[in-house]
């Protein structure tokens, strides 16, 4: 899917999520070190990008002329499915062939009519399925069948592993939540994450009880709390956001291609014209005399 809301509300939810864990756990930037939560971030795996959803990454701060970058530390992918008997498809919002003659015909008397606001839109929805399918004017513009997660955590190597399916966890929140394994992954990734931050501070020369106390931390405890219920919640409140969004994609590329297909004719035409004049076949205008 493209980055909707639905999908944006997911990474931006886990972004929540890991922050609050490090949050209640005292882990605070500090002049040491810092660490950063990336959307659509950029990872390399020997010569191919990689584009995770989700990726976390500890910083070392401690020296500005200095200033290194760890190796990421988690990664998650975040998947949607769609039911395609019923959802409409992808390539509608590039205005191109519809799933069916049917959609292409109520497709055809949408484009004619008045641009709706989100307000409009969500009332005419208000009675759809929390994850749809969202119907608005005979179109299911989307229909959320499924939502799962892959997480990766970084090797003791210091690699990541895409290829082993033993290197990866799945969770899932729609239709069922079931993210034991994902809290699993998240507190191993805390726990990296602690301890890279130890390896910088210990670099920066601080030792003792501080280093002491990141030691004694036990992510799991934190982890295993996160209100999915909530998490669940507030991704489901973004999915008629999101079927606006396509409808409104849809409706502006519409909107275009009708401009580009105006001034095509017109430019035909003033071509015609000046051919026209130039062949001698068009008579000089000019006032009439009396």
């Amino acid at each position: 899917m493209s980055p909707y809301d639905v999908h944006e509300s997911i990474n931006k939810g886990f972004y929540s999520v890991i922050n609050t864990i490090l949050s209640r756990m005292g882990i605070a930037e500090d002049h040491t070190y810092s660490v950063e939560v990336d959307t659509n971030g950029r990872i390399e795996c020997g010569l191919v990008i990689h584009v995770p959803d989700l990726m976390v990454t500890v910083n070392n701060v401690s020296d500005s002329k200095t200033n290194i970058r760890v190796h990421p530390v988690l990664l998650l992918e975040t998947a949607f499915s769609q039911d395609r008997k019923v959802a409409i498809e992808k390539a509608v919002e590039d205005g191109t062939k519809p799933v069916s003659a049917l959609s292409e015909s109520r497709l055809a008397a949408i484009a004619a009519e008045p641009f709706l606001s989100e307000e409009d839109f969500g009332d005419l929805c208000k009675d759809c399925p929390a994850f749809g399918p969202v119907i608005v004017k005979g179109i299911p513009w989307i229909d959320v069948k499924s939502i799962r997660f892959e997480g990766f955590v970084r090797s003791k190597q210091g690699v990541f592993d895409f290829e082993s399916s033993g290197s990866v966890v799945h969770g899932t929140l729609h239709p069922k939540i079931s993210m034991s394994n994902i809290e699993r992954v998240v507190a191993i990734g805390i726990r990296q994450i602690i301890n890279l931050i130890i390896q910088v501070k210990m670099q920066s020369g601080i030792q003792g009880t501080e280093i002491q106390k990141l030691r004694d931390l036990d992510p799991s405890k934190f982890s295993s709390s996160i209100d999915w219920e909530a998490f669940h919640r507030k991704v489901k409140s973004r999915v008629v956001r999101s079927a606006y969004q396509r409808y409104s994609n849809w409706y502006r590329t519409q909107l275009k291609r009708k401009g580009s297909s105006t001034q095509g004719g017109g430019l035909a035409k003033k071509s015609k014209e000046s051919s026209s004049r130039k062949s001698g076949n068009s008579k000089p205008k000019g006032k009439k005399r009396r």
